[in-house]
C-alpha cells in the first residue's frame, strides 16, 4: 500500500498534537477526581505517513500519542480502510490498552466507545416488581450502572443495593450501547425513551470534598466493608490523606481521621452530608464532571489530515 504524503503544514499539526497530549495526560494525572483518559482517533489511518519534504517517514497521530511521557489509559483508533488498519496493526503489536476498529467512526463512536443512557419503567407484570437492585443484579448481569430512580410521586432516589423497585418506577441507566440493547431483548422491562448520550445526565450529577472526623465510626473501616456507595448513595472518586492522594484500591483503604474524600452524587444526596456526624462537607461547588461507565474520564479525540 503506498502510504499518504504529506506536506509541512501536516508535519507541524502532527507535532502540535503531540506536544498538546502529553501536557494534557501530564496535567490530568495529578487531579485527584481523574481515574484515566482516553484517546480516539477516529481516522487513524496507518500511523506512518511519507514526508513530502523530505522523502522520510514521518509517524501519524496514533503512534505519536503512544510517544508521549505519561501514556493514555485508554486508546481507541478507527479507520474504514482495511489495509491502512493492518499496517497499524503491525506497528502497534499486541497491547491491551489499544482497540482497532475496521469501521465506520460514524457508527463506532456511538454504538461501541462513547456510553449511553436510557430509562426503563417497571410495568406491573415485571418481574422485577418487588426486587432489589441487588437482586436484579444489572451490574453483574449487562453492566449497566443505575444512575436514579424516580418513584411515581414524583421524587428522585438514590440507586443502592437494598432499593426496591415498584411499580411504574422509572430507572435511569447507563451503559453500553449492545448492553442496553441486550436488556431490552429480554421482554422484562419497557423502555420509556430512545438511547440517548450522557452529556445532560452527568450534568446533574456534583462533586464535592468531605472529611473524616474525629470519633466517626467510619475510622479504621473500608469503603467496601461500609457499603459506601449503597449506604450513603454517593461514589467515592478519590482520597487525600495528608496531602497525598490514593488512587489504587480505594476501596479496600482504610478510612483515617482527617481523610478528606471526592465524592460524587446528586446534590441532594451530597447537601444530606451536612446533618451527618461523620462528615464535614468542605466544598460543595465543585465544578460537575463527565461521567463514563467505569470511571472519571478525560476524553481526547483527534483527527489529523493533510
Amino acid at each position: 500500500m503506498k502510504l499518504d504524503e504529506i506536506g509541512n503544514w501536516s508535519e507541524v499539526k502532527l507535532d502540535i498534537i503531540k506536544e498538546y497530549a502529553n501536557a494534557f495526560t501530564k496535567i490530568m494525572r495529578n487531579k485527584e477526581w481523574c481515574k484515566g483518559y482516553v484517546y480516539i482517533d477516529a481516522f487513524a489511518g496507518p500511523g506512518v505517513h511519507i514526508s513530502r519534504k523530505t522523502g522520510e517517514f514521518v509517524l501519524g497521530s496514533p503512534l505519536n500519542a503512544l510517544e508521549i511521557d505519561y501514556p493514555f489509559t485508554e486508546y481507541h483508533y478507527i479507520d474504514i480502510d482495511k489495509k491502512k488498519m493492518e499496517i497499524l496493526r503491525g506497528l502497534i503489536g499486541d497491547r491491551t490498552d489499544i482497540t482497532i476498529y475496521q469501521e465506520d467512526c460514524n457508527e463506532i463512536l456511538t454504538e461501541k466507545i462513547l456510553p449511553y443512557c436510557s430509562e426503563f419503567e417497571i410495568t406491573e407484570d415485571s418481574a422485577w416488581k418487588g426486587k432489589t437492585l441487588s437482586e436484579i443484579g444489572l451490574g453483574h448481569e449487562y453492566d449497566l450502572t443505575v444512575l436514579r430512580i424516580l418513584k411515581e410521586p414524583g421524587y428522585h432516589v438514590s440507586p443502592r443495593a437494598n432499593t426496591v423497585l415498584q411499580k411504574n418506577d422509572k430507572v435511569l441507566v447507563e451503559g453500553n450501547r449492545d448492553d442496553l440493547v441486550a436488556l431490552q431483548e429480554q421482554d422484562t422491562i419497557k423502555y420509556t425513551g430512545e438511547f440517548k448520550g450522557k452529556k445532560d445526565v452527568s450534568q446533574e450529577l456534583s462533586l464535592a470534598e468531605v472529611i473524616v472526623l474525629p470519633g466517626s465510626p467510619l475510622i479504621g473501616r473500608t469503603l467496601w466493608g461500609l457499603s459506601f456507595r449503597q449506604r450513603y448513595g454517593l461514589q467515592v472518586l478519590g482520597i487525600n490523606r495528608k496531602g497525598e492522594t490514593i488512587r489504587q484500591r480505594i476501596s479496600r483503604t482504610r478510612l483515617k481521621v482527617g481523610d478528606q474524600l471526592l465524592i460524587q452524587g446528586d446534590p441532594a444526596t451530597i447537601q444530606g452530608l451536612s446533618n451527618n456526624n461523620n462528615f464535614r462537607v468542605v466544598s460543595a461547588k465543585l465544578d460537575i464532571m463527565p461521567e463514563t461507565k467505569r470511571a472519571p474520564i478525560a476524553l481526547a479525540i483527534s483527527d489529523v489530515r493533510k
